[in-house]
């Protein structure tokens, strides 16, 4: 039977995750930075943190923390005001069909303005 040599070159190194430089505190920097200003962008918040803590860092480095804590990047929703014309135009349809049937309704095709 043929013995399998201990060569330790042979299997890979773990790595631990913790790179060089790296300050578990700043986990917290990322997170209130991006809290107190919610509409921030990744780029921002790394710009913000890179001043006060005086190192440079990746902008994925800031969103891979962020998600890690739980906090994701949010599209604010956008919807086109009415104007008072309109609102009163919609109110004055709404009032004359009132008292439509169901199969009144069924003929309408509504979509999005």
């Amino acid at each position: 039977m043929e013995t399998i040599p201990n060569n330790t070159d042979s299997c890979p190194k773990v790595r631990r995750w913790s790179p060089k430089g790296y300050n578990p505190r700043r986990r917290s920097i990322y997170c209130y930075v991006a809290k107190r200003n919610r509409r921030a962008t990744s780029t921002r918040v790394t710009s913000v943190v890179t001043v006060s803590i005086g190192k440079t860092i990746f902008a994925t480095t800031v969103r891979r923390r962020l998600h890690m804590n739980g906090l994701y990047a949010q599209v604010p929703r956008v919807c086109v005001p009415l104007s008072v014309q309109s609102r009163g135009a919609q109110l004055k349809w709404c009032w004359e069909h009132g008292n439509w049937t169901v199969s009144d309704w069924g003929n309408v095709m509504f979509t999005d303005e």
